[in-house]
């Protein structure tokens, strides 16, 4: 048994697999907005930028999943009138799951976000 704790879990690999699948491909921006959310601990609040997008088709089981990303500290560089008037990509730095909770739900955190317009 004490080798299987050594050992990664098959969630670990699942989300390893999507964050470096997700890493740096262009996925489609549906939504995109500024929030903030309080530290319950230290009382600080931390303002992001939140953008919802979808996997486009192509990539097997990940394909049209959609998902919101937080980006602490984010700079908005497109507005939601520019996403109404044109489709865009957006690309991740460093995505990765920050969090699974207990209804699976995945969450998601990126260090920073490029835009696109599609032609």
């Amino acid at each position: 048994v004490d080798f299987i704790m050594k050992n990664k879990s098959v969630l670990d690999a699942m989300k390893k697999y999507v964050e470096v699948t997700l890493d740096s491909t262009p996925l489609d921006l549906l939504v995109i907005g500024t929030a903030s959310s309080t530290d319950e601990s230290t009382g600080e609040v931390c303002n992001f930028i939140q953008l919802i997008v979808e996997v486009p088709r192509g990539y097997e089981a990940l394909s049209r999943c959609q998902f919101k990303v937080k980006i602490p500290n984010g700079v908005l560089k497109v507005t939601n009138k520019e996403l109404d008037d044109s489709e865009y990509f957006v690309t991740f730095k460093d995505l990765v799951i920050s969090y699974v909770d207990s209804k699976g739900n995945v969450y998601f955190r990126a260090s920073d976000y490029d835009v696109t317009i599609v032609n």
